[in-house]
């Protein structure tokens, strides 16, 4: 899983955890992380198919990407995933702004093609 590089790559991710710590209702935190996702990962930059355009770091073992998601009170809200590269497992979060905690909203798998 080359996650960067010349060519674009594209990950199909599945969920497989969902935390709802900080959220409402279950309907909420899934309204943040979808059960399925595309990302299509070209240089620094990915599109996914859920948060739109963003951000891609590789720190060598992993991928991470950010996005800013407008909220449905029109604030803008860092949304963070994170792929291992090695096994393919991914975190998504919502991240921290001033003092508020990172919430880790949800896991799973994800495949390149």
């Amino acid at each position: 899983m080359a996650a960067t590089g010349a060519a674009a790559e594209t990950l199909k991710c599945e969920r497989s955890r969902l935390s709802t710590s900080g959220f409402g209702s279950r309907s909420a935190a899934e309204s943040w992380f979808p059960t399925s996702s595309v990302f299509i990962i070209e240089g620094d930059k990915v599109r996914s198919d859920y948060y739109g355009e963003g951000t891609v770091k590789d720190t060598g073992n992993r991928v991470k990407m950010t996005f800013g998601v407008e909220s449905s009170g029109g604030d803008i809200v860092r949304v963070g995933v994170t792929l291992v590269k090695k096994n393919g497992k991914y975190t998504a979060s919502i991240l921290p702004k001033g003092n508020y905690q990172q919430v880790v909203g949800a896991g799973g798998k994800c495949i390149s093609g």
